[in-house]
């Protein structure tokens, strides 16, 4: 699992998100937010699932498997504001979540819990 450091506190792990622009598409808005967060060059394999997010203003989050095909070692986050990028197993990614994005972690323990065998990567990546 990709995590990302918090922009407000560089000690916390978190999923990487963003907005989505006036005309743009939540795919689009994915690719866009990959490469500015992690500096990240993805296919996205599929959606796993949207929930809302009462955290936010705006709150529904979605959720894709992407298969990364380059990591930049400079990226938009990286050069601003230092931000890092790190791969964690599955279960170090859900220990760190569960301090600072609770709502998160639950949707996606909620996922795994119901459908883990949904996700055939392999087979969507030779697609």
């Amino acid at each position: 699992v990709l995590l990302i450091t918090s922009h407000r506190d560089k000690s916390l792990w978190i999923f990487l998100g963003g907005r989505i622009e006036p005309n743009e598409s939540t795919i689009d808005a994915a690719y866009r937010e990959l490469y500015e967060e992690a500096g990240v060059k993805e296919r996205i394999l599929r959606e796993l699932g949207v929930f809302e997010n009462r955290e936010r203003k705006h709150g529904r989050t979605v959720f894709f498997v992407v298969y990364v095909e380059e990591e930049y070692d400079d990226w938009d986050d990286k050069r601003l504001i230092d931000q890092q990028r790190h791969w964690y197993k599955l279960k170090d990614a859900f220990s760190l979540l569960r301090i600072y994005k609770p709502s998160q972690l639950t949707f996606f323990e909620k996922f795994l819990s119901t459908s883990p065998n949904r996700i055939n990567l392999l087979h969507q990546i030779s697609s």
